[in-house]
């Protein structure tokens, strides 16, 4: 999936790469943490294909932002 990176924030040794995803259904807000052993140049303004396993995935409701089950992709 194509993932417009927003911004990007070097936390504790790791980043964290916010951007939006397409090609789901509606675009989506997604946060990736990058642990330091990734080491692939990635700046804001720049888009990346975007790949992660379904057991990683969290989702959160967008109201309250508590965790909630995983919903359909393209729901």
């Amino acid at each position: 999936m194509p993932f417009a990176v927003d911004r990007v924030e070097y936390l504790s040794g790791d980043r964290h790469v916010y951007g939006t995803v397409t090609r789901l259904g509606e675009p989506t807000r997604v946060i990736a943490r990058l642990p330091s052993t990734v080491t692939t140049p990635i700046s804001s303004g720049e888009t990346h294909d975007f790949a992660i396993a379904p057991e990683r995935l969290r989702f959160f409701d967008a109201d309250s932002g508590l965790g909630r089950e995983p919903l359909p992709v393209g729901s």
